[in-house]
């Protein structure tokens, strides 16, 4: 859904692309010009998605990149993103169960496949 900014310019890219995008080359090893090629985008804009992004919600994500640092630590940078996913990843399941759960005991709705069942 396209949104009216505050400038009165209809933007031609919703704000969950500008995320993505964002993210992809903060968090990647691609550049501007391979995500461009695949977005079919300039370099230009994805360097706009990507300050709009810092600016909205920071710049914690760029540490992230996998840049060398004059130690060397790419590797570390690399586990730390990792761990940072798989720790998302195992909220997310803690938060799925527990409202598999819930929907059981309160509202009576049993979500989870029962074993043995066929498919339709």
């Amino acid at each position: 859904m396209k949104k009216k900014n505050q400038g009165g310019r209809t933007p031609l890219h919703d704000n969950s692309f500008k995320i993505a995008v964002a993210r992809e080359y903060l968090t990647g090893n691609m550049g501007r010009t391979e995500i461009g090629r695949k977005y079919n985008l300039t370099a230009n804009q994805i360097g706009h998605f990507v300050n709009w992004y810092r600016k909205r919600y920071g710049n914690d994500i760029a540490e992230d990149k996998g840049e060398v640092s004059p130690q060397g630590s790419m590797q570390s940078s690399g586990d730390k993103y990792l761990q940072k996913q798989l720790d998302a990843a195992h909220l997310k399941v803690e938060a799925l169960e527990r409202l598999i759960e819930v929907a059981r005991k309160e509202l009576g709705i049993d979500i989870l496949k029962k074993p043995g069942t066929k498919q339709s």
